[in-house]
């Protein structure tokens, strides 16, 4: 950031159980052989990267839209099945539109996102009204609720946060 702040922080490891890294068996079977110490550091520095960028900016992919995903592939496997399926039918399913409301304005960490959450949202609007498919009029009440409310807390701590910055003397603020 150009103020020089830090808006996030992450470690990264490689354990000494991954056989990519430090060799051995893999579920399937296949022998692998221990990869250079380079590679290994340079594979914990991407982890800490990715995790520190994901917890700064991980709402804008949400924002964008609500069918991606912020987890990697790497950290499902295992605990889902994490092999991409192909859809049966051509039908795609109803979109519960209040739960892809509810994930936008969870992922909103400021104002300024709520308020392109809630620009996005009047796309959207827009967008189903003009296909002939209208979202129902409790959904579009709910959703402008629950806008106005995560707005109304993040204004809040914003101005909290602000005045707790003007009482520190200026020699006791990070350079």
């Amino acid at each position: 950031m150009s103020d020089g702040k830090e808006i996030a922080r992450a470690e990264g490891f490689v354990g000494k159980d991954e056989p990519v890294w430090f060799g051995g068996k893999t579920n399937n079977g296949k022998l692998l052989p221990k990869r250079p110490d380079f590679a290994i550091r340079a594979m914990a520095q991407t982890r800490a990267v990715s995790r520190a960028c994901r917890s700064a900016f991980a709402h804008v992919i949400v924002l964008m839209d609500v069918g991606l995903e912020t987890t990697p592939y790497e950290e499902m496997a295992g605990v889902f099945d994490v092999t991409p399926q192909r859809q049966q039918s051509p039908e795609q399913p109803p979109v519960d539109h209040f739960a892809v409301i509810k994930a936008w304005v969870a992922h909103a960490q400021s104002t300024a996102n709520i308020l392109a959450v809630e620009e996005k949202w009047k796309k959207r609007i827009g967008k189903l009204n003009e296909q002939g498919a209208p979202i129902l009029p409790d959904v579009q009440e709910a959703a402008e609720d629950l806008i106005a409310d995560r707005y109304g807390v993040l204004f809040e701590q914003e101005r909290q946060q602000a005045d707790a910055n003007a009482k520190v003397p200026a020699e006791e603020m990070p350079a």
